[in-house]
């Protein structure tokens, strides 16, 4: 059976089109979870949201923030530590 929709007739790979499927049903563009309304990221869910800071913290060589060290506390621990 084929979808049928705004993406159906789109130049792009069938796993492209999944994506876009997700992204407009407010899914994650991974693995298809439901995305929080309070999510920071408007394409992945919060698992996948933190595995790609992860990972790209590691690629730019980047610590993760510590209490009483320079920098800018992580969103979650600015309002414990305000």
């Amino acid at each position: 059976m084929k979808i049928i929709d705004e993406f159906t007739d789109l130049p792009v790979s069938r796993q492209r089109k999944k994506q876009l499927r997700y992204q407009r049903d407010n899914r994650c563009m991974i693995c298809g979870q439901p995305r929080e309304a309070e999510a920071t990221n408007k394409v992945l869910c919060v698992r996948h949201t933190t595995a790609f800071n992860q990972q790209q913290r590691a690629r730019a060589g980047f610590q993760p923030w510590q209490p009483g060290k320079a920098g800018r506390p992580r969103h979650d621990q600015q309002k414990a530590v305000a």
